[in-house]
């Protein structure tokens, strides 16, 4: 299915479009719109029906857009296919779950890094108001190979004493070890992020 640009007014939403975009829901869509643009056609069939992406072309009509990027769908679907596609489309999305630890990282990085992330859809996540000042310390340690064990107090916590590993890591490490975290817990559906981390190394070592 190749992208087209088409005028926005030559298209017609889905008469029997089941999804209904609140205000809220709306701004979002135009917010993302104007940072990202379109990087996501709209679907359409037949006769220039709008079956994916009705919620778009009505924030796109706000910012007054003139011309929006469409994929048609397949000229053998019928209507009843189209119908599906389009509760599959919208279905899909809301089984999933965020993992909710995850997305404050996130939404905390991409705050203080200057995105306004309540322009498509969130809301602006604040640190806590009176952090623990951290312990550099273990900069100095490690100049000496000395990693020391810091006690994390944390009443939730029933494992005895917990400890944490005061490092520092770029984005890009960030990102391979939150992978590689997450990947494995979902192969072990009954490990934690910790012990998933554990196995990685336990893996490593035990194969070395």
């Amino acid at each position: 299915m190749q992208i087209e640009q088409v005028g926005i007014n030559t298209l017609h939403q889905d008469p029997q479009n089941a999804r209904v975009h609140n205000k809220e829901n709306l701004n979002a869509i135009s917010g993302s719109l104007n940072l990202f643009g379109f990087v996501k056609p709209l679907i359409v069939w037949g006769d220039n029906v709008v079956i994916a992406g009705n919620g778009t072309i009505q924030a796109a009509k706000e910012l007054g857009l003139e011309t929006v990027p469409i994929r048609r769908v397949p000229k053998d679907w019928t209507w009843e296919k189209a119908q599906a596609f389009a509760l599959a489309d919208n279905r899909t999305g809301e089984l999933a779950d965020w993992d909710p630890q995850i997305l404050k990282d996130i939404l905390l990085e991409l705050d203080a890094n200057g995105w306004s992330v309540d322009d498509f859809g969130f809301d602006t996540l604040q640190p806590p108001s009176n952090p623990e000042p951290r312990d550099m310390s273990w900069l100095e340690n490690l100049k000496g190979g000395e990693v020391p064990d810091a006690v994390v107090l944390d009443p939730t916590f029933t494992g005895g004493h917990a400890y944490g590993l005061s490092w520092a890591f770029t984005a890009e490490q960030r990102r391979v070890i939150v992978e590689a975290v997450n990947f494995y817990k979902t192969a072990h559906d009954t490990m934690d992020a910790p012990d998933a981390l554990a196995q990685i190394c336990t893996d490593y070592l035990e194969s070395n």
